[in-house]
């Protein structure tokens, strides 16, 4: 299980736009498969103040990611299976211990190196995420030793604890550290910056700018390391390096986020005016939070609904506000509707939809499917100006405009659950009215293009490919899959 903050199960990507995250277990033991760690080290100091020297000496296992690290910050355990502490005293002579295994923890932080390879798509540039190991001057410690642990008691016929010598190994790793830090060749990932979308499409979600971020959870197997995009070109000015702890679901190893504001823009804003016929994009705005969509200058015309006589009756879109929280796109939507001067009919409903995956029978591949998860029962009303009686036959005429005006609103309402399916799946806004009617079908398209262009220019070393588990609507839309590490 994942660590849960205050926000519960939220899957936030603090303002990045995508997030591809795995578990800290399986970073550590790609790094044991590959054998990426040094082998040994030797490293020499002396004292200013003192003037003693002090040599260091060993045989180094596999490095770790250990319990520790926040953000950029990465703590690591550097296992070591043998020490040799030697050393000049001024006035003494010299001396020289032998310890038995133990270890370094040491903060280190990650870069991304672009690299000449060519990427077999024939487009974009690799970049390797590795140790960061030069500093911006030569001042600048790319490392810092924070504790030397479990050495015990030397083995030699002295038996020194190593707690009377530590203080001086630490000083003398760390020298060593920050000059042989490159020594630990691991590729935690590489990415594909500025690839062609596939088919020309899913362009607004191809990366064009990476980072990375660690996040602690209770274990190692609940603590998540992550790639940080931006698309686009946009700017990353401003955030932080920063990963939800929510970010991989329950029942996966690995979780891919499309952050609200990048499907809400792609897929449902330009839907908005199919949705509600008679409308312009333009008459749509972003929330406050840009995780929905409100109306941008108040209530709006609509196409006007038609009575059994083929009347005509002006019909409004009175309030609008759609969200994704708790799981689901919601829909609460007020219409009003004239039904002769000085008479309204008032529709208002609230429909809700969750996201799930599906195997298509006659494909045998998986699809994206909308569930509709509403609770909440339409309401209807009519309201007469002072002064206006309603007769039975208006009555009649409400009841009746009151019916399509929910169908209106929940049609709508489905049209964009589907419009974010087909969206998704399809990887461009503009086609999907073409594509909606084969949303919830056998026709839907599979999810294979979806994995390529999100999950393909992102790939974790080892990783042989991306298997969905799961998909929901968690602030952020959020995939759950299996790496499938190559073990």
């Amino acid at each position: 299980m994942i660590a849960q903050n205050d926000e519960g199960l939220k899957a936030d990507t603090y303002g990045w736009d995508t997030v591809f995250a795995i578990r800290v277990d399986d970073v550590n033991a790609t790094i044991k498969r590959k054998g990426t760690s040094p082998n040994t080290f030797a490293a020499s100091t002396q004292d200013p103040h003192t003037a003693i020297a002090v040599d260091v000496s060993g045989t180094f296992s596999d490095w770790q990611i250990t319990l520790g690290g926040s953000g950029k910050l990465i703590h690591m355990q550097t296992p070591v299976t043998a020490l040799k502490a030697s050393g000049t005293i001024p006035g003494a002579g010299p001396v020289a211990f032998t310890f038995g295994a133990g270890s370094f923890e040491i903060e280190i932080q990650l870069q991304y190196v672009p690299h000449t390879e060519t990427p077999a798509t024939g487009s974009g540039t690799f970049h390797d995420l590795k140790v960061r190991h030069t500093g911006a001057s030569p001042q600048e410690q790319v490392v810092t030793v924070l504790d030397a642990y479990g050495f015990g008691t030397s083995t030699d016929p002295s038996s020194t604890p190593f707690e009377s010598v530590v203080d001086d190994v630490k000083a003398t790793m760390q020298n060593w550290f920050n000059a042989n830090l490159i020594d630990f060749e691991h590729v935690f990932a590489t990415v594909n910056l500025n690839r062609t979308a596939d088919q020309g499409l899913f362009a607004w979600l191809l990366p064009t700018y990476s980072s990375y971020a660690y996040v602690d959870g209770p274990t190692l197997d609940s603590s998540v390391l992550g790639i940080l995009c931006m698309t686009e070109n946009r700017s990353a000015d401003g955030l932080d390096q920063e990963i939800s702890p929510n970010a991989i679901p329950q029942g996966a190893r690995a979780g891919f986020l499309i952050a609200p504001e990048r499907f809400v823009t792609e897929m449902l804003w330009p839907s908005m005016a199919i949705v509600y016929k008679g409308t312009q994009p333009g008459n749509f705005a972003l929330n406050s939070d840009k995780t929905g969509l409100d109306l941008a200058n108040g209530e709006v015309t609509i196409d006007s609904l038609k009575d059994s006589d083929g009347n005509s009756h002006e019909t409004v879109l009175q309030n609008f506000e759609l969200t994704t929280s708790d799981q689901l796109l919601t829909v609460d939507a007020t219409t009003r509707v004239q039904v002769s001067p000085g008479i309204h009919a008032f529709t208002h409903t609230v429909s809700s939809y969750g996201l799930a995956l599906h195997n298509n029978t006659s494909s045998g591949k998986q699809s994206i499917y909308y569930v509709d998860k509403s609770s909440i029962p339409p309401a209807h009303w009519t309201e007469e100006s002072e002064g206006v009686e309603i007769t039975k036959i208006l009555e009649g005429v409400a009841a009746a405009l009151s019916t399509l005006a929910i169908g209106v609103a929940t049609d709508g309402a489905a049209f964009a659950a589907a419009a974010i399916v087909m969206g998704i799946l399809s990887g461009v806004g503009s086609k999907i009215p073409d594509l909606i009617a084969a949303a919830n079908t056998d026709d839907s398209p599979s999810i294979d293009l979806l994995v390529f262009n999100s999950v393909g220019p992102l790939q974790w070393t080892d990783q042989a490919d991306f298997n969905l588990v799961n998909v929901s609507l968690n602030y952020s839309v959020q995939m759950g899959g299996t790496p499938n590490f190559n073990g």
